[in-house]
């Protein structure tokens, strides 16, 4: 088998935790994930609480590209193994069962492992944050015989939190992008995308596209279903020369991955101890928290800009209609006065002169004001309908940014609520885990 690997280089540190609440995925592929004393020391003894975070992040990552599968890690296991070191060492010693990693197959196969990875912290020796093999490489998808490369060696501090699910991207098959490989991995399109002074997705260099490391990173696999800042994230696969859809090739690869091996109940799930546990739902409260400030901000600017307007119109309707009403109102005062001294004028033959000249005046003066007031009046028809229109249609846009701001504003309370409540439990934990 001609097996290939890559590595993904990537230098910032993302700290923020995931925590994905939708509903259970179609396709479940199972992960065991090795670590080393290091990274177990960063945190605390408990290295569990940075793993389950960066399989908290793929599966948001996942769920955000519209990929129906789940990552679940069903075990995790201290392993034996030097911080420093370069990477691909590492991941042929995993591939090959080479010590400390000789008991990797019989974990699979406890634990139900369908994936392997293993994680330390980063040392400038890897010379990479992560390298991976790529899964079915021209295969066109068939990953039939390629249980044995489901490997992957990630840097866990340091390096992005999405390094996972680029490292596990390639296991299922993918390579960077067109710009930075030519051609894809599994299938021709079976790459990441990027836009020049732009974005990048999951699977393709900030560098490459001289994107910033921060905001250049889109958190979604390449398709061009999806949209990157105003833009789709993928080309067409069709497209022979620039095809870009990581989502249709991981909606291909990924279930067969996940049927390497039966489910079974053997491992400890990464669950680590009560503090580490306490601090991963305090992580989660708190990036809900953060993701629910974030959407109340937003919608509470939409809705104030939609009310303005939706008060704009309303204005501006009434003021057409009540403007015509007047209009016609005045047209026919004026008619009437004008008919009215047109009649006594015609009527006051024999009077003196002063009296008929007075009449005619008066005449001559609601003749002026009816004229204008009919020209007002036919300005100010063709208007009305419209504009009454226009606030009709508007007055739904209006309801719904009301609806989505006091939903939002609904679900930041509870967040707050829910922060304040994990925050307590956390200090609780301080105490009780201790003992």
């Amino acid at each position: 088998m001609f097996a290939r690997y890559i590595r993904v280089f990537s230098f910032l540190l993302i700290v923020s935790s995931y925590s994905v609440t939708s509903k259970a995925a179609s396709t479940t592929i199972d992960v065991l994930v090795l670590y080393n004393s290091d990274l177990a020391a960063q945190y605390s003894g408990d290295a569990n609480t940075r793993i389950q975070h960066l399989i908290n992040v793929s599966n948001q990552i996942y769920l955000d590209s519209n990929i129906d599968i789940e990552l679940r890690l069903v075990h995790s296991q201290l392993v034996s193994y030097n911080t420093v070191g370069d990477s691909e060492v590492a991941l042929n010693r995993m591939t090959n069962g080479d010590s400390p990693f000789q008991s990797i197959a019989d974990m699979r196969t406890t634990y139900g492992a369908d994936m392997v990875i293993f994680m330390r912290p980063y040392d400038d020796s890897h010379n990479s944050c992560g390298i991976a093999w790529i899964g079915g490489y021209n295969s066109n998808g068939n990953m039939a015989s390629w249980d044995n490369y489901m490997m992957s060696h990630v840097s866990a501090t340091t390096c992005g939190d999405y390094v996972t699910a680029h490292e596990l991207g390639h296991n299922m098959g993918l390579r960077h992008s067109r710009l930075q490989d030519g051609s894809g991995g599994t299938f021709p399109y079976a790459l990441g995308h990027g836009i020049v002074n732009d974005f990048t997705t999951i699977m393709a260099y900030q560098s490459a596209f001289n994107v910033d490391y921060v905001n250049g990173k889109i958190y979604k696999f390449s398709s061009p279903n999806l949209t990157c800042n105003g833009q789709p994230c993928g080309v067409n696969r069709g497209n022979a020369s620039d095809g870009a859809d990581a989502v249709y090739t991981i909606g291909i690869t990924a279930p067969q991955i996940a049927n390497y091996f039966g489910e079974t109940n053997n491992g400890n799930g990464g669950v680590g101890s009560c503090l580490a546990t306490a601090q991963q739902l305090l992580d989660d409260a708190q990036t809900d928290y953060d993701s629910a400030k974030v959407i109340y901000d937003t919608e509470k600017l939409e809705y104030r800009d939609v009310r303005k307007q939706h008060s704009l119109l309303k204005r501006t309707a009434l003021k057409l209609a009540r403007d015509h009403a007047k209009y016609i109102k005045q047209a026919d005062t004026n008619l009437a006065k004008r008919d009215q001294f047109l009649d006594e004028y015609n009527n006051s033959v024999g009077e003196s002169d002063r009296v008929r000249n007075s009449l005619y005046k008066k005449y001559l003066r609601f003749k002026a004001l009816y004229e204008q007031a009919v020209i007002n009046r036919d300005a100010v028809a063709p208007l009305v309908a419209p504009a009454q229109t226009e606030f009709d249609n508007y007055v739904p846009v209006y309801e719904a940014a009301k609806g989505e701001y006091e939903t939002a504003k609904v679900n930041f309370v509870d967040s707050k609520n829910n922060l304040r409540a994990a925050k307590r439990m956390y200090s609780e934990a301080e105490n009780s885990c201790a003992g």
